[in-house]
Parts: C-alpha cells; sequence; structure tokens
C-alpha cells in the first residue's frame, strides 16, 4: 500500500518530545470541540501554523473548512498523535499520522501518502476481503502493479466506514513538494466527503493558511 513508514517516525518524535510540553493547547476549546464533535457542527479540518523550529510536530493546521490556530512554539503534532489514541483507544476509532520530510520528498508523493493512512488503518483492524484481494491485484504481473490514486481512496473510503470515527494527523506540509501539494489536499478533501465522521489535523508553516 506504501513505502512510507509514518509510525517509526512518530515513534522517534515523541521519544524526543519534551514532557509536559503543549498539554494547554489539548484544553483549548478549539481543540475539544474539533475532537469531541460527531456531526457538522465544527470544520472538520484544523490547521496548527507556525515558524520553522516552532515545535508544530510535536502540534497542527490549513483548513479545508476553515478553522485556525496559530502557534508561535512547542512540540505538539506528535502530542496530538499520541492523546488520540489515548482517548480512543478501541477498535471502534481509528487514528493515522503522516510526517512530511523535505529529505525525502521523492518517496512522499500522494499515492504513498494516502497509501501510508490506509496501512495504519488497516493494521488497526482484522482481515479485511477488499485489501487481500487488491493486494493479490498488484501482485498479479511480474514486477506487480502498484495501486493507483483512485483505487487506494476507494478502499481508504471502505475501510474509514468500517470505524465510528477517525483521526488522520498531518506534520509538516509546506515539506511536502509544493507541485505535488494541490492532488493532496484534493486528495484528503474527497476522504472528508466519502467519511463525514473523519477528522483531519494538518501542521505547516503560516504562509500555506
Amino acid at each position: 500500500l506504501s513505502p512510507l513508514e509514518p509510525q517509526k517516525r512518530h515513534q522517534d518524535v515523541s521519544i524526543r518530545r519534551l514532557g509536559g510540553t503543549g498539554h494547554w493547547f489539548l484544553e483549548t476549546a478549539q481543540f475539544q470541540k474539533w475532537c469531541k464533535a460527531e456531526d457538522g457542527s465544527v470544520p472538520s479540518t484544523l490547521f496548527c501554523s507556525g515558524d520553522p523550529g516552532a515545535g508544530k510536530t510535536h502540534i497542527r493546521h490549513y483548513t479545508l473548512s476553515y478553522q485556525s490556530i496559530h502557534l508561535l512554539t512547542g512540540w505538539f503534532s506528535s502530542l496530538v498523535v499520541d492523546t488520540l489514541c489515548n482517548q480512543f483507544s478501541g477498535k471502534d476509532v481509528g487514528v493515522a499520522c503522516l510526517y512530511c520530510d523535505f529529505h525525502v520528498q521523492e518517496e512522499q508523493v500522494t499515492t504513498s501518502m494516502i497509501g501510508g493512512i490506509l496501512k495504519q488503518l488497516v493494521a488497526a483492524l482484522d482481515e479485511i476481503p477488499e485489501i487481500s484481494n487488491a493486494f493479490q491485484k498488484s501482485k498479479g504481473s511480474i514486477g506487480g502493479r502498484e495501486l493507483r490514486l483512485p483505487d487506494i481512496l476507494k478502499l481508504l473510503a471502505k475501510i474509514l466506514a468500517s470505524f465510528r470515527r477517525t483521526f488522520i494527523c498531518i506534520d509538516g506540509l509546506d515539506e511536502y513538494a509544493i507541485e505535488r501539494r494541490p492532488e493532496l489536499l484534493r486528495s484528503l478533501q474527497q476522504v472528508l466527503r466519502d467519511s463525514p465522521t473523519t477528522r483531519l489535523f494538518l501542521a505547516g508553516r503560516p504562509h500555506l493558511k
């Protein structure tokens, strides 16, 4: 589904996070409403902006349905992921994260990014026939045929329907290749349209707003 290993990156970031950093953010009305609302009463996307080195990787903000919090410092993105995992532990709520990295832009294309989300959510569920069949089809010829973006989005929509709620967190959006960014954002918009119970958390520099 994807060559990316975002969970390893998340573990590395979490280990380096300073204890107690950013917990004030978790108590803000914006985060609480975004986190707890299960209907359309609040925007599905929360975008955290900050300058380079301000600690966004350790919170997060862009908005596809536009709500913003401007953060100057802290290690928040990984904190948000860990908080969601702890608060919503169980098979009926899915949490997936991605960390954009300027140094590996060649690997981070939209297909691998959306596939990385799908891979994490699939791992949280029992075996699903649609996914197994897709794997078999992709390996049907010599060398296999990689799943295309429309295929992955369709599979993701099916997987999201297996969860009561889902949270997707993407850090460092400004480090994602600018020429690929519109396709990624369009894909995320489609994910939100297909799954109204999905919440999206993004972090990036202020100019993305």
